[in-house]
């Protein structure tokens, strides 16, 4: 089946917002048809987000392991998905219980090791190969750093810090991923950045953060 059956067949009878269905939403019914390629496709498009989001939520160790439990929870629930939401929110949605389930079964663990989340956050990344040695590895000192105030926060503040400070996903698709009204998540996310700051207050100075 081509893109364009895929296209033709989905949106025939769909009336005059056709046009504007999501390509993602058309490859979800196309698969559901019987087209696994349509999966393969949403995988390709979606993998390296989702890893991100499981490797800064529970770091590289699990990473790639978890993000296939997540797409194969996915193709597990595909036949459920009610079209209600975006297709990338109900992923994201999924990828989170994933990530929450994973954190919650080892709670016990420690969470201080340097292998945890790597975090490409603007400002801390080293600018060029022009740079010292010294300031390079100050800069990934100060990554580390970043990443163990993280996995010191609650899981659900983790999680919101992630969605909306380095995924940048707006509020509405927040709401819809946690399954929180706007005001808590708005409210949540507050007291998560206030939380994280409290903890990382110490390191100001050393790092010249502002």
């Amino acid at each position: 089946m081509t893109d364009a059956d895929v296209k033709t067949s989905d949106i025939r009878g769909l009336g005059p917002d056709a046009k504007e269905i999501d390509e993602d939403i058309i490859l979800v019914k196309a698969y559901l048809n019987g087209d696994i390629y349509a999966f393969e496709k949403l995988y390709k498009k979606y993998q390296s987000i989702v890893f991100n989001v499981v490797n800064r939520m529970v770091g590289s160790e699990d990473a790639h392991d978890l993000t296939q439990e997540v797409f194969l929870s996915v193709i597990k629930s595909l036949s459920k998905f009610r079209y209600e939401s975006k297709f990338s929110t109900w992923l994201y949605s999924i990828a989170k219980n994933t990530c929450l389930n994973r954190i919650r079964c080892r709670k016990r663990l420690k969470e201080d090791s340097l292998d945890m989340l790597i975090i490409d956050q603007p400002g801390f990344e080293i600018a060029d190969d022009s740079v010292n040695i010294e300031n390079t590895i100050e800069a990934n000192e100060l990554k580390m750093l970043v990443n163990n105030v993280l996995n010191e926060m609650k899981p659900e503040y983790k999680m919101l810090i992630v969605l909306r400070d380095f995924q940048q996903l707006s509020y509405e698709e927040i709401s819809n991923i946690m399954n929180i009204n706007l005001q808590t998540v708005k409210s949540r996310l507050h007291r998560a950045r206030l939380s994280f700051k409290e903890k990382f207050k110490p390191f100001v100075s050393i790092y010249k953060v502002k």
